[in-house]
């Protein structure tokens, strides 16, 4: 006898929705080494010496930041690092230091003196670069490095060694003058080594001021012209994103105005380019993926690109209101100038080569226009003064560029928050909600958020601005959290006539950094990188989308509704240019479910994805590697039940040249 099905997913085939496809990009963001240690290629760790102590602007008393809210927040505490981070001392004949050279502009060297008594076989200023420096035999590797020498004439011996001392590289640079000198070395590894050590090393008693060293493997991204690490962007390629957000997040607006994002600091050459402090750790980034070089990556990814600007709003964990007024505004700072600052950034990206930004693009080698087409105005921003800038704000650009696409702010809170988890109430709040393209959704919770809010964009209002959303976090059991995500993107699918946007995070970490704590698109060491189930969910979305959309349910066979532990979560459409029937379903079960899908589809040939999720955390680097998900192609026929693994998205595509229907009434 058989058992009974106890499950139904029910399609209505009868009146297609036309709809847009959601568009998939990425939030980048500078978190947990993503690019420092990451796709930005360079192998020394704090090249310019100047990563190194708290926020600037920032007082401390008692071992708390002054002057902001929930000062005693794990994530608010101030963390001391040492002057010359990254950098040691090896061998007792030698010593380092820094001096500074201009205080406030934060500019420093570093001085590394021997003894003249002290012979020793390794010895010098020691880096390790991020968890160590990865060379691969028969590799080139490019020095640039500007010294001065005390005495005149003396020389230093640079390059990588393994732990045992043994060299892989190594160079001599010889009568090095007493003024500031700039020299540029290749060299080829000797061996692989997986965990070296940079040592830069004087051949004689005195000593060398070092002022700025960068390393770089010859071979990154576009034969050695960029400066992305080449199996990372190979893996990011993979995925086609459609837009890139940058540079964040609550980069953007920093703790203050001296942490705030300042654009026209990341474009100079990398000699001179100051390192930023953010709120995110390791806290210090060396911006050498900055304002150009992130529409390089664009270009290299064939994305379009999203600016988000500062409006002079300080982050809301870091400010104290001001009575009921939600008022974070950075005090010192005109809203005009961050409105110039931002036409200014604007024109750097896509303004003529005369004008004075444009000029500016065409000297770092970019005559052309990059390809931006959004530009966000603040992050995670409200409040009264919010309001107003971006009423102030968007009348500027639309002016100016009236073919971008401008996205407003939305309130960051969640349930927990009362009336701040209604984002879409607050359009009113605006003094003309017409004046945005897209309203931008943050949704930070647990996962069972899905229950509660699976239709919550049904009700939106048609004519309003469309739906975006470029953050989400729901956390639960990791990598569980994937198929939460998932359906959150069946939410954004089942809306797709407001246009949906989704930007995909977190992207990237270091695994050494963060040891499988959360679950990003990839992870990478010093030497490879690889994709993760986070990976694999969303491009099965990104390669599955439809324009046509159809009714989807999910019940019981008797036909109560099924929403809790067992429940299955599913959407529907059509490919109109293929003629394909695309059907999503997301089994949050910790066991198998047996669910007829009534499709008004007899057998049929099909493609069948199901990518199944695990209830451990990555704790080890095999444990967070993804070969992607199982491919069935062949006959199936939908009249029986189809048997869904436990915690699993499937995705199931039906080539429409190859559709049986058997009647498309929803009920059976």
């Amino acid at each position: 006898m058989n058992t009974p099905v106890l499950h139904r997913i029910c399609i209505d085939r009868t009146a297609p929705k036309p709809v847009s496809p959601v568009i998939y990009g990425w939030h980048y963001e500078e978190i947990g080494m993503i690019g420092d240690g990451g796709l930005y290629a360079e192998m020394i760790r704090n090249r310019n010496f100047s990563e190194s102590g708290t926020a600037p602007g920032m007082q401390i008393k008692d071992g708390l930041y002054q002057n902001i809210p929930h000062a005693d927040r794990p994530n608010c505490l101030p963390e001391y690092l040492p002057e010359l981070d990254g950098w040691s001392a090896l061998g007792e004949s030698v010593s380092i230091g820094r001096i500074t050279l201009n205080e406030s502009g934060r500019v420093y060297a570093m001085t590394v003196k021997r003894s003249a008594s002290e012979k020793e076989g390794i010895c010098g200023a020691a880096n390790s670069g991020f968890f160590g420096m990865h060379t691969q035999k028969g590799k080139k590797y490019r020095l640039s490095v500007y010294l001065c020498s005390e005495p005149s004439g003396g020389g230093v011996r640079v390059g990588i060694a393994d732990k045992e001392g043994f060299a892989t590289t190594e160079a001599l640079i010889q009568d090095i003058p007493g003024k500031k000198t700039h020299y540029e070395v290749t060299f080829t590894a000797k061996r692989t080594v997986e965990d070296g050590v940079f040592l830069l090393t004087p051949l004689q008693s005195g000593g060398v001021t070092v002022f700025f060293i960068s390393l770089f493997p010859c071979d990154t991204w576009d034969g050695g012209r960029s400066v992305f690490r080449r199996d990372i962007m190979q893996n990011m390629l993979d995925y086609k994103p459609e837009f890139l957000r940058f540079p964040g997040g609550c980069i953007v607006h920093g703790v203050n105005v001296e942490t705030m994002y300042h654009w026209k600091e990341t474009i100079e050459d990398i000699s001179v380019r100051k390192s930023s402090w953010c709120k995110w750790q390791p806290h210090w980034i060396s911006n050498g993926i900055g304002y150009h070089e992130f529409y390089e990556l664009c270009e290299y990814l064939g994305a379009d690109a999203m600016y988000v600007a500062p409006c002079g709003l300080i982050c809301t964990d870091w400010a104290f209101q001001k009575g009921d007024s939600e008022d974070f505004c950075h005090p010192e700072t005109e809203v005009e100038d961050y409105i110039q600052d931002c036409l200014d950034a604007i024109e750097y990206a896509i303004g003529p080569k005369d004008s004075v930004w444009g000029a500016k693009r065409a000297a770092n080698g970019h005559p052309e226009p990059f390809p931006l087409r959004y530009v966000s105005i603040g992050n995670e921003d409200f409040g009264p003064a919010y309001y107003e800038r971006y009423e102030k704000f968007s009348a500027a650009i639309r002016s100016r560029y009236p073919q971008l696409i401008l996205i407003a702010d939305s309130i960051v809170g969640n349930r927990k928050h009362g009336d701040w988890g209604d984002k879409r109430k607050r359009l009113s709040y605006f003094h003309d909600p017409a004046s945005m393209d897209y309203f931008d959704e943050h949704y930070y919770d647990s996962g069972d958020w899905i229950f509660e809010n699976f239709d919550r964009f049904d009700c939106y209002d048609r004519s309003g601005p469309g739906l975006m959303c470029l953050e989400l976090g729901l956390n639960s059991e990791q990598p569980s959290d994937v198929l939460y995500e998932s359906i959150f993107l069946m939410m954004l699918e089942k809306n797709g006539d407001l246009k949906p946007i989704f930007a995909g995070r977190p992207l990237m970490r270091n695994w050494d950094y963060v040891k499988g704590e959360l679950n990003p698109f990839y992870y990478h060491t010093n030497g490879e990188s690889w994709k993760t189930v986070h990976y694999y969910a969303k491009k099965l979305f990104r390669d599955n989308r439809f324009d046509r959309l159809f009714s989807a349910s999910c019940c019981r066979q008797d036909g109560g509704a099924v929403l809790d532990e067992e429940t299955l979560f599913s959407t529907a459409g059509q490919d109109s240019t293929t003629g394909d029937i695309i059907i999503k379903t997301v089994n949050l079960a910790a066991h198998s479910i047996e669910a007829r899908v009534d499709a008004g589809i007899l057998q049929t040939e099909a493609c069948i994805y199901t990518l199944r999720n695990t209830d451990a955390l990555p704790k080890t680097k095999e444990a967070s590697q993804c070969g992607g998900p199982d491919l069935y192609q062949g006959p199936i026929d939908l009249d029986k039940p189809y048997t869904f693994p436990p915690r699993s998205l499937t995705v199931m595509r039906i080539p429409g040249k190859n559709l049986k229907n058997k009647g498309l009434s929803r009920n059976r």
